[in-house]
């Protein structure tokens, strides 16, 4: 169930290409809910304008207790995810090359924050979006391009996140 709540909107969101890359500034709504990592207010409604989820099928990692996404994977019972498992441990159940797009937002603490992203990568679909919110610009994963890096403020007194995403372009680049 990718939520009611991501209903497109028609809006111009000011964005910036430097070297073929989308950069921008999103000043998002403080979030509200348990569990401190749920996404900041409009973060996902802006994503679906850049990628539209509507023809897309979306594995999110680390759901928490969001309702987006095709398939949700947490280690938390307490969320009921879809799947429940430790990515940091375990490779993603899926085949290669099945989703358009992977989303997620990993732990901040106490977490290797690059060990999910090589199999994150694995069963993303060529020409597919993986995006990572953390507050670390992450590297480019192998076999794909920086397609957009978003800086977002999800309210006062609140760390600043970065929205990283890439495309998967192939299964070998240079």
């Amino acid at each position: 169930m990718k939520g009611p709540y991501l209903k497109k909107k028609k809006q111009r969101m000011l964005t910036y290409h430097i070297q073929n890359v989308i950069t921008a500034m999103w000043s998002c709504a403080r979030p509200h809910g348990k569990y401190r990592e749920i996404y900041p207010g409009g973060f996902l409604e802006r994503l679906d304008i850049l990628i539209d989820f509507n023809t897309k099928r979306v594995l999110h990692l680390f759901c928490g207790s969001s309702k987006f996404g095709d398939v949700r994977i947490d280690i938390n019972p307490e969320v009921k995810p879809d799947i429940l498992m430790d990515l940091s441990k375990q490779p993603i159940p899926f085949e290669d090359n099945l989703f358009d797009v992977v989303i997620a937002d990993p732990p901040y603490h106490d977490f290797p924050p690059y060990c999910f992203v090589k199999e994150a990568v694995r069963v993303l679909k060529l020409g597919g979006f993986l995006v990572i919110l953390h507050f670390l610009v992450y590297n480019n994963p192998k076999n794909c391009r920086r397609w957009a890096c978003i800086a977002v403020s999800p309210g006062p007194n609140r760390r600043m996140r970065a929205c990283n995403i890439w495309r998967k372009e192939s299964e070998r680049l240079p």
